[in-house]
């Protein structure tokens, strides 16, 4: 079969001429997109590497790119850079907006995803001194601190019932041992079987000495013309029970005593207010 006449018909001038929108005074022809992305890329390059770059500049350049239409993996990773920068850009406009630290983790966030630069790297630095103004500051437990602590969080009630001044004397001798928490739950059972001995004294003598060999803050404040009628008080009434109690015992007894040889004398005169119309009736005045 022999094709001697083909249907068809003959272009014209007008048919074959080039759409505007390709015009080399305003559009790069397909065939050179990747001389316009080495361009372009370049002028990003120099962007990324100082850190006084212009929004608008970027953008500028974000125009050409999407004009791309063949290289499109190109287009991708420079409109990905064109963010960045504009990202940045952002989050160095609103530094003095950021006032809570959820809002200045989201920036932490959204600069994490920024490729490395001078500008990322200032910005970091920035994020970070406005976070440690928000952030509590936590307290640095002192090793005392940090044994009360996690004494308390056992309920011991022995160690919370024996007052501030024995739960001291606890920590400090525990402290400068092993300083461990059992070690101090045992010293606290120790401390109160001597509380519980001095009971069993027989004499003042043997009271007294039980006495000084535990942390009773009013104990040593007894005048010493009192101590020897104190301590007698108290082993006819030797119904303390803890630490805590025994100390507060010796501080009413020797009040007590106290009182007892130096009673309060009664003043002899006894001062009159008289209302003012009394006075004026008496022609009293007043001194």
């Amino acid at each position: 079969m022999k094709f001697d006449a083909l249907p068809g018909t003959v272009a014209t001038n007008e048919e074959f001429a080039v759409p505007e929108i390709l015009n080399a005074g305003q559009f790069i022809e397909a065939v050179n997109e990747m001389a316009l992305y080495q361009q372009l890329s370049k002028q990003l390059s120099e962007l990324e590497v100082v850190v006084d770059y212009k929004t608008l500049q970027v953008k500028s350049i974000k125009v050409q790119v999407e004009k791309m239409i063949i290289s499109l993996d190109e287009k991708e990773e420079l409109l990905m850079r064109c963010d960045w920068l504009i990202t940045m850009k952002d989050i160095e406009g609103r530094l003095d907006q950021l006032t809570t630290l959820e809002v200045i983790k989201a920036n932490h966030a959204k600069l994490s995803r920024v490729q490395t630069c001078p500008l990322k790297k200032e910005l970091q630095q920035k994020l970070e001194a406005l976070e440690a103004q928000l952030t509590p500051v936590v307290k640095q437990l002192s090793s005392k601190e940090a044994l009360v602590e996690a004494i308390f969080a056992t309920g011991n009630e022995s160690f919370i019932n024996l007052g501030s001044a024995g739960r001291n004397y606890v920590v400090e001798e525990v402290v400068k041992g092993d300083g461990k928490v059992e070690t101090a739950i045992a010293k606290v059972k120790e401390l109160e079987a001597s509380v519980q001995a001095a009971k069993q004294s027989g004499s003042v003598v043997l009271l007294r000495q039980a006495l000084q060999t535990l942390p009773l803050h009013n104990f040593k404040t007894i005048p010493v013309e009192y101590e020897e009628e104190v301590l007698q008080t108290l082993l006819n009434n030797a119904n303390w029970n803890g630490l805590f109690q025994l100390d507060l015992q010796i501080k009413h007894t020797a009040a007590q005593v106290h009182r007892k040889h130096n009673p309060v004398q009664e003043g002899a005169m006894t001062t009159l207010v008289i209302d003012k119309k009394v006075m004026e009736q008496l022609g009293v005045q007043q001194l």
